[in-house]
């Protein structure tokens, strides 16, 4: 592969002189895509270390017609660059000496709600079982919304399309701050989060992924404040770099944060998206 000016360069060519499928799909070609369906078909040629070195596989079960599941492969220096996301990422929304619920399972190790339990309490938070007694609830609108009337501060929406309506009622129950997180098990769980309350943008973890948005019918880049398909390059990945990763969702890019942050618009309804691009 010759010497290309990108911001993956260098994850682009720790993937192509380790992995048969990346060397097949980019060697000749760096500004080539990949796709869900590649890793469904591909996926131990995806692999970029032993097998031994792996630490944690998430299986990923999908409605489509194949019935194929995707499997995403993490080494523990994957899986602590999601912490060192979420130590930072969390850090607006809960604060040392408060209590912190999370309602995705926590009790498997290396798990969404173990790696988030792990982070906050590197912030001081404490982390529970009661909502009753949590300033801070994290989960699906669903999730939050049949948590009992609390105390709640502030909630954390993730894992699914986040209405208008499930913000407002989640408001009007609680009386609380709301922030969001996109994110997908590829990109290693987090991808961005609001770091203001009841904000229609979210923060890009740029220090580990690079963002594009394209047309999804000419595959042509897109100007920033344009909406067009998220696309999205890891950058530090071991164990299963993405590179170029379609990711069937519509966003924009809508500017940089005051230290340098991809700043991307809400994300819409995935299932909405995917069905009009098939």
């Amino acid at each position: 592969m010759k010497d290309v000016d990108l911001p993956y360069a260098e994850q682009l060519q720790y993937a192509v002189e380790r992995s048969g499928f990346f060397k097949e799909r980019f060697g000749a070609n760096s500004r080539a895509f990949t796709a869900p369906e590649d890793l469904r078909r591909e996926e131990l040629r995806w692999l970029c270390v032993r097998p031994e070195e792996v630490s944690r596989i998430v299986t990923l079960s999908t409605s489509g017609s194949s019935g194929d599941s995707k499997r995403v492969y993490f080494t523990e220096h994957d899986l602590e660059l999601t912490v060192k996301f979420f130590v930072r990422g969390m850090k607006p929304i809960v604060a040392a000496g408060e209590r912190m619920i999370t309602l995705f399972p926590n009790t498997t190790p290396d798990s969404v709600g173990d790696l988030l339990s792990r982070a906050v309490r590197k912030n001081g938070v404490d982390v529970v079982d009661d909502p009753l007694i949590a300033d801070c609830a994290v989960g699906s609108p669903g999730q939050i919304l049949a948590l009992p009337q609390t105390r709640l501060k502030t909630v954390l929406l993730s894992a699914e399309y986040v209405s208008e309506t499930a913000r407002s009622a989640i408001r009007e129950k609680f009386g609380c701050k709301i922030f969001e997180h996109y994110g997908l098990t590829e990109s290693g769980f987090g991808f961005a989060v609001s770091h203001k309350p009841d904000v229609d943008y979210y923060e890009v973890r740029s220090e580990d992924i690079y963002v594009e948005i394209i047309d999804p019918a000419t595959l042509e880049n897109l100007p920033d404040g344009e909406s067009g398909e998220v696309v999205f390059s890891t950058l530090n990945r071991q164990a299963m770099p993405f590179i170029r990763y379609r990711t069937g969702d519509i966003a924009a890019i809508t500017g940089k944060s005051d230290d340098g942050r991809t700043l991307l618009s809400r994300v819409g309804d995935r299932a909405i998206v995917k069905r009009a691009r098939i």
